[in-house]
Parts: structure tokens; sequence; C-alpha cells
């Protein structure tokens, strides 16, 4: 067993099955009515957070004080780290007090080894930037053979299960550490991902790289949903929130009807409000597509918009001349022409709007899945000549269900 815990690449399979198997033996002591083990009596435990933290955080310092261990939790916002120390001098600290093991959360990758270098204490890596979180993987992988594996489950890996990690794999330090311990446990692993969220040089970890989550999904025996967070979104990697839930969401069915209520708040907000900003047509038109209406309510949409911009222009030219100024060859729309088309705008999305209800209320209705097509675009396209066919690359191919 290697002194640190610092990725899960450290574990070997046999280290990684003894880890479980004592979890699985600790685990009955929540079932005691004194819920304490005399096993690290006199040892000290620090918990090093640099990153808020709620569940890893308690679990570490309840799993530290079940095992009668010392327990000091350590957090960067109200210490001297505010005022410039670093993570040595941090780490140099802890150790002067007696620290026999840091359990430690960093913003930064790397930061776990480079604290190992540093002290004599044992040190347990709690999530380091986008790089791993090995303890994390260690929970899913006791919960997966638990559920899986049985009762009799001493001494067993994950030999031939089919684990399939879906989301925001780029980002994501669990997916890391999931797809390297599950491989040494023996599972088949498989992540799934648009491809902007899909890591440089997948082809390089222990697993498969999928685009398509429905296939992958009839497929698998455990599926694992990672999260989306918007504060890593710092780049264009969904056109916009709505899409990442249609094409990553789990639901029964697959494909939910996510992308219809998200056109219709979208169309609910454009209806009621004063400023009608292009920006705001860029999200509905996928948005649109992806709640599957008919061609017809949708072409007319489109056809509202296109008069409305040009009305607006329009309507400026005339604005301009009545102000006193001369505009050679046009002489643009009066104000009765520039609201008629703004009401034509408003009664096409609201015609648009009105049959993605009645498909939500009357799902027997909905001419796609009538035929039996999973095109979560349908809709629209089975309907539509071929110069007019949209895609939507990631959504339409892996997005289907």
């Amino acid at each position: 067993m290697n002194r640190h815990l610092i990725s899960a690449a450290d574990l070997s399979r046999d280290d990684a099955v003894l880890i479980l198997d004592t979890a699985a033996e600790l685990a009955s002591v929540a079932d005691r009515p004194i819920k304490k083990l005399p096993t690290l009596r006199g040892r000290t435990v620090v918990n090093l957070f640099y990153e808020d933290s709620t569940r890893t955080r308690t679990s570490f310092e309840a799993a530290a004080k079940r095992l009668s261990a010392d327990v000091i939790n350590f957090s960067a916002k109200g210490s001297s780290v505010a005022k410039g120390e670093s993570l040595k001098d941090t780490a140099l600290t802890l150790e002067a007090m007696g620290s026999d093991a840091i359990v430690v959360r960093h913003p930064a990758s790397g930061a776990p080894r480079r604290l190992a270098d540093w002290t004599s204490g044992r040190v347990i890596n709690a999530g380091d930037g986008t790089h791993e979180h090995p303890t994390q993987a260690l929970l899913d992988a006791f919960t997966i053979r638990q559920r899986l594996v049985g009762p009799d489950q001493r001494g067993k890996g994950l030999d031939g299960v089919r684990v399939t990690i879906v989301g925001d794999v780029l980002h994501s330090r669990v997916a890391r550490s999931n797809v390297l311990l599950l491989d040494t446990l023996g599972a088949e692993v498989t992540v799934v991902a648009p491809p902007t969220l899909m890591p440089w040089a997948i082809e390089s970890w222990p697993c498969k790289a999928s685009y398509d989550f429905d296939a992958e999904l009839r497929k698998s025996d455990v599926v694992m949903m990672l999260r989306v967070q918007q504060e890593r979104m710092s780049a264009a990697f969904f056109i916009l929130a709505c899409a990442a839930i249609s094409v990553l969401a789990l639901a029964a069915p697959r494909r939910p009807r996510l992308p219809q209520l998200c056109f219709l708040v979208l169309a609910a907000f454009l209806m009621t409000n004063k400023v009608w900003s292009p920006q705001y047509i860029v999200w509905l038109v996928p948005l649109a597509v992806l709640a599957r209406p008919r061609l017809w309510p949708y072409l007319l949409w489109q056809l509202a918009e296109v008069g409305y911009y040009f009305g607006i222009w329009a309507y400026l030219i005339f604005q301009y001349r009545i102000d006193g100024h001369a505009v050679a060859g046009y002489q643009g729309i009066s104000t009765g022409w520039y609201f008629a088309l703004l009401v034509a705008r408003f009664l096409t999305v609201a015609l648009l709007a009105a049959y993605v209800v009645r498909d939500i209320l009357h799902p027997e209705r909905d001419v796609v899945r009538a035929h039996g097509l999973d095109d979560p675009a349908g809709g629209v396209l089975d309907q539509a000549p071929d110069w007019f066919r949209l895609r939507l690359a990631w959504p339409v191919s892996a997005g289907r269900g």
C-alpha cells in the first residue's frame, strides 16, 4: 500500500479491493449505538480545504472522528492564506503541529503531490483542480460493487461491469479518477460527451469514448452522470444551457421534453418583453428545432422574423425622413406598418408555442413518435426538403431517443 493517495493510478487491484473490503466492514459501525472505533486514537488528521466543500469535508471529518482521531479543520478563507501565505508555509506549519495525515482539496492540479514532498505525514487527495479525486472514485466503486456484486463481495472487483460516464468529462476530476480505478477493478468504462467537452488525447485513457449517449445507454450496467457546472463554462462549450440538458440529461424517456419547456419559457419572455433582441432569436432557433414543431408554423415564424427585421430598418428610415432629412429613392414604412409586423411576429411565436404545448399535453399526436422516428429535431427535419435540413451536429447525433 502506498504512503499517500494522490491518484487513483497509485492503487493496484489488490490495494483497491482491500480498501473496499475494509470500507464494507466499517460501514456496519454506523448501525451501532456507539459509532466509535479506537483505530486512530492519538492521531491527528487535518482537513486542508482551499475550496468550498460540504459533503467531502464533513465526510472526512465524520470518518476521522468515528475512528477516534483528533481533527483539525482548516479553511483558506479567514486564514493566513488571505495574507499571502503559500501552500508550503501552511504545510510546514501543520507539520510543526504534529499532523499525521492531511486531507487536501486545492484548485490547482498537482497541489497534493507537492504537499507530499514537503511533509512527513500522509497526504490524501480530496480533489485537485481538474486533475483527480481518487476518494470519490473509491466511493463510487464501493457503491457499484455493493449494488451489483451483492452481499458476497469480499475480495471481488468489478470484472465485466459496463460503466458509462456522461457529461463534462473535460473539466471533471471525478471522471479521470473513476476511469483509472474502474479499469483497475476490471470494469469496462465508456465516457460520453460532446466534442467540446471531451478531453484531448482521450484515446490514451483506459476507456472507450463515444458521442452517442443512447447507443451506450442500452449497453450499460451503470450510468454515472457528471454535473455540467456553470462556473466551468468559460468558453462556448454549448450554445446554451438548455442544449446541454437536452443532449446529456438522463430521464425516462431518455430524451425528455426539456427543450420544449425551455422554448416555451423563452418564447413567453419574448412575448411579454418590450425589447426584442436578435440574440434571443439565436437562442430560439435551435430550441425550436429541438422542440420538434410542425414545419409550417416554424416557417411562418421565420418569415415573420425576416419581415420584422426588415421593418425595423424601414421604420428607422421613415422616422429619419420625418425629421426633415431626405432619403433618395426610398420612403420607409409608417408606424402603423411597423406595429403590424411586430404583431405578426408576436402571433407567429404564439402559434409555434401553442403547437409545442399541444405536443407536450398530447404526446400521442406527436407525428415523429407516431412514426417511430427518434431524431430530436425530426418534427422539422423529417418534413423538410433536403436544402432546408438544419444540422445541429452533436445534439442531433447524440440526443436521440
